[in-house]
Parts: C-alpha cells; structure tokens; sequence
C-alpha cells in the first residue's frame, strides 16, 4: 500500500474488434480494430476473415497494421509458405491512446488499429539476438500505470506551457487538512518470485494548486510536502514549489516490500 499527503493520477481498459466493408478484390479491404487496455493482443485468420473476406487470400508479407497513420510491428504466426491461412494469426502490442500531454485522450476511450494488406515492406516484430558467447538472461522490466480521472483542474494562460492541454485531470486533491491520508492499494505479483537485488521503481506525479506566501522578506517556506509510506514504512519526503506538474522518483529494494 502506497500512502501520500498529495498525489496526482494514474487506468486501463478492453478490446472491440469491427469491420470495414468487405471488397470483391483478393486480398484487399481493412478491419478497423479498437483496443480499450494496452497489452498483447492477437487475431486468429477465422476471426479476420469474417470481418473482412477479402483479405482471406494474402500474403503474409503484405499484412500490415497502422495506427493514426503509422504502421505497428506485427507478429505473424502459423502461416504456410508465406501465406495467411487458416492457422495463422496476427500479433501486436497495443497501447493505451494517450492524449497530447495527459495519459488518457481526453475525446475518446480507444485507440483504433487499422489492419489492411499492400504490397511492399511492413513494419514486423523480430526477436533480439542474443550478443555471440554471453549467457546472460534479459533483465525483466515490469511497468504498471495506475490512474484514476477524478478531477478536472483548468488551467489559466499564466500556467499553461508550450503543448499543455488547458483541462488537467488529476487522481485527487489532498490537503494538509484531510483526516485520512490518501492510500492505494495495488498488487505486484511477479515480485514473489524475483531475486533479492530486484528493486521497485515508483515514478509519482504531482501539481500544485497552492503556493505558501512569504513569512518574512527572506523567510519563503516550501509549498507542499508530501510523506510517503509503503506497507506502512517510510518511503521517503517530497517538497517543492509552485503550481507546475512534477514528477519524483522513488526507488526501493525488495528487502522493504513487506
């Protein structure tokens, strides 16, 4: 459990699947795919080919994926000599669609990908060739986005800067004055079975709303101060100034997770 005297915010969320109208020529048409949550997803060739039966009849090579006019790297698993068929199925990672400065697009929940066919070179997902001679395992990186979009804060001119969105949403507004501190519980499971060097990294981020005036002409107190707990042990103090968005590292090894 995480515990703050301020905190700023952090969600995720599903998949949809549509199509685009099917197209008499071979290998041809599109399928218009939305994804709520970021993750690894995939569709099978049956699945695709419902939606779209023009593209029943491609070659593996010209699948491609795009999203906002990009292509994604994609993984195409199960196809025959070079053929999309019937044990095929396509593989990508997709994300979360972000808005221009804020986690989550604030005019739509979903991030569309756009699986079409063309000939020429498309963007694949390849594995990473291990260096020759070294027999040391990938170290595993683990993020996860905790968000919650509770509260709208509107900017002024005065404190918007280059690419800002005027509407900022946070987590929570806390207060030196509130009863209770604010908590989040979540869960870390693949640290059970990490070695004891493994280490958690929290990145949290703030805004203040604030600012604490002078108590003489060179007497300035610091604006805010956050504690932070985790399962109850300090974690660590947080103090700046002003009403800008910052962002504070916490880093804690595993000897402290319980």
């Amino acid at each position: 459990m995480l515990s703050a005297r301020e905190i700023a915010g952090i969600c995720v969320a599903a998949i949809i699947a549509l199509a685009s109208p099917s197209v008499a020529r071979a290998c041809s048409g599109s399928v218009h795919i939305e994804v709520q949550q970021a993750g690894v997803y995939a569709l099978d060739y049956a699945t695709i080919v419902a939606q779209q039966p023009a593209l029943s009849d491609c070659r593996s090579d010209d699948l491609q994926l795009t999203s906002r006019g990009h292509e994604v790297p994609v993984r195409i698993a199960g196809d025959r000599d070079g053929m999309f068929g019937s044990q095929a199925h396509v593989e990508w990672i997709g994300d979360v669609l972000h808005g221009p400065s804020s986690w989550f697009d604030p005019y739509s929940p979903v991030n569309v990908y756009i699986l079409s066919a063309s000939a020429g070179t498309h963007a694949r997902m390849r594995a990473p060739m291990a260096p020759a001679g070294s027999a040391r395992s990938a170290t595993l990186v683990r993020r996860v986005h905790l968000e919650q979009d509770n509260l709208l804060i509107r900017l002024n001119s005065a404190q918007m800067k280059p690419g800002d969105e005027p509407d900022v949403w946070q987590w929570a507004k806390l207060t030196h004055a509130d009863p209770q501190p604010f908590a989040l519980t979540f869960d870390l499971p693949d640290l059970r079975t990490a070695g004891a060097g493994a280490t958690l990294d929290a990145s949290l981020v703030f805004r203040g709303v604030s600012y604490v005036p002078k108590h003489a002409p060179d007497v300035k107190p610091v604006d805010h101060v956050v504690d932070v707990t985790i399962n109850g042990k300090p974690a660590g103090s947080i103090r700046w100034d002003g009403r800008d968005e910052t962002r504070h590292a916490i880093a804690l090894p595993m000897s402290r997770r319980a």
